[in-house]
């Protein structure tokens, strides 16, 4: 079974807490892959970029779509994906140090939340950039 959390039109850059993914509505689908991470679905392409068991909890993996440079983090065994550049200057955030549900930029120390993007502290102030992801088969595709 699959569940989507749906986000209208730009509420998936808003959520303040996880209490606002836990309140999201939900959409079930049977017999589909698993699609992990919060934010608005979009038209783009399925892309394989790591294999689920490289995604270590702790350990974010850097990862590259074309010129995109990706950042996946394993939560509690789920995986998520992020832009993996800092908003506030230009360092990479599989550098920082993630604890739980945050990353900490390795060059100024401002956070994020992994699932939202939110922008957490200064001097961070822009979110980052969410995407879809799905593991199938033991494979992680991220959707750009």
């Amino acid at each position: 079974m699959l569940s989507i959390l749906y986000f209208p039109p730009g509420r998936g850059k808003n959520l303040q807490s996880d209490r606002d993914i836990r309140n999201a509505p939900t959409i079930l689908f049977r017999n589909q892959p698993e699609i992990q991470g919060a934010g608005e679905l979009s038209d783009g392409d399925w892309h394989r970029v790591a294999g689920a068991d490289e995604v270590e909890p702790e350990e974010p993996k850097k990862v590259m779509i074309g010129d995109e440079e990706v950042a996946l983090f394993n939560i509690d065994g789920a995986i998520f994906a992020t832009s993996n550049i800092c908003t506030h200057a230009f360092a990479s955030l599989c550098d920082g140090f993630q604890e739980g549900e945050e990353i900490e930029c390795p060059l100024h120390e401002g956070r994020y939340n992994i699932k939202t993007g939110k922008a957490l502290c200064a001097p961070v102030t822009d979110d980052l950039d969410t995407f879809e992801v799905k593991v199938e088969d033991g494979n992680v595709y991220v959707k750009l």
